[in-house]
């Protein structure tokens, strides 16, 4: 998982570096020799249970700002765990950021049913209304709605700035496939991961032989 991240970012050719960030010296030591440049060491209130991804990046941002290079660069986020990750998408997904009127684009899929006809339990255990009203209206009739698939996101240098204000105005979303919006948090997503990533492979595959790469066109 460690490698196949890197090596996709790598795959994409379009950026200056590649950090991680970790406190666990353990950690930064595969990650270098896996390709990783590991500049610093997280600090350990930003690496607890609480902390937030916000946090984290930010903390990445504003670190390489200072030492490396510019504000009007662009930035990537990207989760280890993120195995179904493209640098398809990734290249694709930063061509909808424009800094000014999108500070922030992030991978995301359509809910399988609609939400907003959702159930649930009551505390004597009948079921209730999470829409109130919603259930006599046809599912055809709502605007989708999308959940954050969890894989990466591209930011300006104040995307995660306005993210830890609670401002989420100035946000794009590059939509996946259901089958492709996969994160992995539990053992159990672990092994339906193993049975969907030879599929996603033969996907991507195909449509590299398809002529479908970035910049192609």
């Amino acid at each position: 998982m460690f490698s196949w991240i890197f090596s996709t970012l790598e795959a994409t050719g379009i950026f200056d570096e590649i950090i991680l960030s970790t406190e666990d010296s353990e950690i930064a030591e595969l990650g270098i020799g896996v390709g990783y440049s590991v500049p610093f060491l997280r600090p350990s209130k930003l690496a607890d249970d609480f902390a937030t991804t916000s946090e984290v990046a930010d903390h990445a941002i504003k670190w390489w700002i200072a030492n490396r290079g510019s504000s009007a660069a662009n930035f990537l986020t990207a989760y280890a765990t993120a195995a179904f990750v493209t640098a398809q998408h990734i290249i694709e997904a930063e061509r909808l950021l424009e800094p000014g009127a999108c500070e922030m684009v992030f991978t995301a899929a359509r809910f399988r049913s609609e939400i907003r006809r959702s159930w649930g339990l009551a505390p004597d255990g009948n079921v209730i209304e999470n829409f109130p009203g919603n259930q006599k209206k046809r599912s055809q009739d709502f605007s989708p709605s999308f959940y954050d698939a969890g894989q990466f996101y591209w930011t300006s240098a104040i995307g995660w700035e306005l993210e830890k204000a609670g401002d989420h105005s100035h946000r794009r979303i590059l939509e996946l496939k259901e089958y492709e919006a996969f994160d992995i948090d539990t053992m159990e997503d672990w092994r339906l991961a193993e049975l969907l990533f030879p599929l996603i492979k033969k996907d991507f595959s195909s449509s590299i032989l398809r002529g479908e790469l970035p910049g192609s066109e």
